[in-house]
C-alpha cells in the first residue's frame, strides 16, 4: 500500500515545471556542493536518515522520460482506458555526491507509490479473474516547489488517486532531505532528540485549526472525538510534515479530524513556537531565537 495515501479529493497536478521550480532548481545547484560535505556542523544524527530504496528495486516496470530540459523526470505507466500513472519529479543540476543522493532520494520516494498502485492495480485484477470492473483507475503524483535552507533541501509533493468508488484521493508526499547528504529525513529527525515536539505541534496546530473553517463556525467540533483523535500528539497524526521558509508546515489529510466533507488541512506552526525543540543541526538559526 502507499504509504503517503490517505483518502481525499485533490486537484491532479500538471506535469509542467514552473518557473518557481525551476529558479529553484538552480538555486540547490548554487547550494549543493562539495563543501557542504566537509561541514560537520551541518551533519545530521546518522538515526535521522530514512535511507531510501533504489528506483530500479520497484516491482512494477515505470517507463521513464527526461522533460524540462532535464531539469525533471516524468515516470509512467498507461494500460489503455483502464490504469493510467503519472509521477514528475525534480532533478537537481549538479553531480557532487549530495546532489545525487538527493536525486536517488527525490525518485525513489516519487517511484515507489506509483509502482504500488499498478501493483494493487494487478492484484485486484487477480482477484477478480483478470477481468477490470467498474470506473478506470488513475495515479498522478507531482510537486508544487523546491526549498533549499541553510541545512535542508524539501520538495513539496503531492496529487491524486482514483481507485474506484465514490471518489478519489489526495497523496501527500512531503519530502525532506538533509542538505549535507542528501538522506531523506524521517519527521522525528527534524527535533531534538526525547524533545516533547508532538505535544507542541498538537497544541498550535490545534489552535490554528480553531481559527479555521467549519471549526471557526461551529465550535464543537474542537471537542469531537475525532478532531481530538486526529489531532493528539501521536507520530501518526504528525508524519506529514514540511519544513517552510515561516515555520513546519502539518497537513492533517481527509477523515483524519472530521469527515470527507470538511476537506483537508494545512497549518503552519512558526519557528518561534518551536525553538525549543528544533534540532539545533538542521535549524541552526531558529532554534537559536535569530
Amino acid at each position: 500500500m502507499m504509504r503517503n495515501l490517505r483518502p481525499a479529493q485533490c486537484v491532479r497536478l500538471g506535469s509542467a515545471l514552473s518557473a518557481v521550480a525551476a529558479a529553484a532548481l538552480l538555486m540547490a545547484a548554487a547550494t549543493l556542493r562539495a563543501q557542504d560535505l566537509k561541514d560537520p556542523s551541518a551533519a545530521a544524527p546518522a538515526a535521522a536518515a530514512v535511507s531510501p530504496a533504489p528506483v530500479t528495486a520497484s516491482r512494477t516496470a515505470l517507463s521513464r522520460e527526461v522533460i524540462d530540459d532535464g531539469r525533471a523526470v516524468r515516470l509512467f505507466y498507461d494500460r489503455g482506458d483502464l490504469l493510467d500513472v503519472e509521477a514528475v519529479y525534480p532533478v537537481l543540476p549538479g553531480d557532487d555526491p549530495a546532489v545525487a543522493q538527493a536525486n536517488a532520494t527525490i525518485a525513489a520516494a516519487f517511484a515507489e507509490p506509483a509502482a504500488d498502485l499498478v501493483a494493487q492495480y494487478d492484484a485486484v485484477l487477480a482477484e477478480d479473474g483478470g477481468a477490470h470492473i467498474g470506473n478506470p483507475w488513475a495515479f498522478s503524483l507531482g510537486y508544487q516547489g523546491i526549498h533549499v535552507s541553510e541545512r535542508l533541501v524539501t520538495v513539496d509533493g503531492g496529487g491524486y488517486v482514483y481507485t474506484g468508488g465514490a471518489h478519489g484521493g489526495a497523496v501527500y508526499l512531503p519530502l525532506t532531505m538533509a542538505r549535507r547528504s542528501g538522506e531523506r529525513l524521517a519527521p522525528a529527525a527534524l527535533f531534538r532528540p526525547h524533545g516533547d515536539w508532538l505535544t507542541i505541534l498538537a497544541r498550535h496546530s490545534r489552535s490554528a485549526l480553531a481559527d479555521q473553517e467549519p471549526f471557526r463556525s461551529e465550535p464543537g467540533l474542537l471537542t469531537d472525538d475525532w478532531f481530538q483523535e486526529g489531532t493528539a500528539p501521536t507520530a501518526a497524526n504528525y508524519g506529514l510534515l514540511l519544513p517552510t521558509a515561516d515555520g513546519i508546515r502539518v497537513t492533517f489529510g481527509h477523515y483524519q479530524i472530521g469527515p470527507y466533507a470538511i476537506g483537508d488541512f494545512h497549518v503552519t506552526v512558526a519557528y518561534q513556537a518551536l525553538r525549543d525543540v528544533l534540532h539545533p543541526a538542521l535549524f541552526p538559526q531558529q532554534a537559536a531565537g535569530d
